[in-house]
């Protein structure tokens, strides 16, 4: 299934439901920009522009609390520090 952001991937996890086994590999993105520009955001005087972020969906969190949650969850996490305590 073609997807292109964090937030078509959930539904098209979802759509996949139900399953009998979810093994996520590491997040997307973990944040994603709160607008979209509808094309290149060119220079101007005003200096760089700025750019709000927002929280993508948690797409293993998601699966896991869905009514039609898979029988077995498996997630790995990518963390580049406190390996551990993070994931």
């Amino acid at each position: 299934v073609d997807v292109e952001t964090a937030v078509e991937m959930l539904a098209a996890c979802e759509a996949a439901l139900p399953a009998d086994i979810a093994v996520c590999v590491a997040a997307v993105a973990d944040w994603r920009p709160a607008e979209l520009a509808a094309g290149k955001l060119k220079k101007g005087a005003g200096g760089a522009p700025t750019l709000a972020l927002v929280e993508n969906p948690d797409i293993l969190a998601t699966l896991a609390r869905s009514p039609r949650r898979p029988q077995l969850v498996v997630g790995f996490a990518a963390e580049t520090d406190d390996v551990e305590s993070h994931a």
